[in-house]
């Protein structure tokens, strides 16, 4: 019964297919890698970046200007609120970077 089959198919060797790099993709992920931009993970990779100091202080310059928040002295039996900035990255329909926002955002929850 084995001969029979050996005959009808084949070594198993030459069943094997064969691996290798799709090469039909690399140039498609190759352009897609220089459209897509990433968003900073922390704030130190942020700073690095001069147009999202400059959207951290457009964002900060609003806060200001429409007295958005008051700085007051912490209470001794009160923990801080903790805040972040968030980052984003508008997008034009062709996938080309049209603003760079920053926003500055209180954890209320804390």
């Amino acid at each position: 019964m084995l001969d029979d089959a050996w005959e009808n198919v084949g070594a198993l060797a030459s069943q094997r297919r064969k691996r290798r790099s799709p090469e039909r993709y690399t140039r498609y992920m190759d352009l897609m890698g220089k459209c897509v931009v990433t968003k900073p993970c922390s704030f130190k990779e942020a700073v690095q970046q001069v147009v999202k100091v400059d959207a951290m202080v457009e964002e900060y310059d609003s806060i200001v200007r429409n007295s958005v928040w008051d700085v007051v002295p912490r209470p001794e039996d009160k923990s801080m609120v903790i805040s972040c900035w968030l980052y984003k990255i508008m997008q034009a329909a062709n996938g080309s970077v049209e603003k760079h926002k920053a926003r500055f955002v209180a954890h209320g929850f804390s």
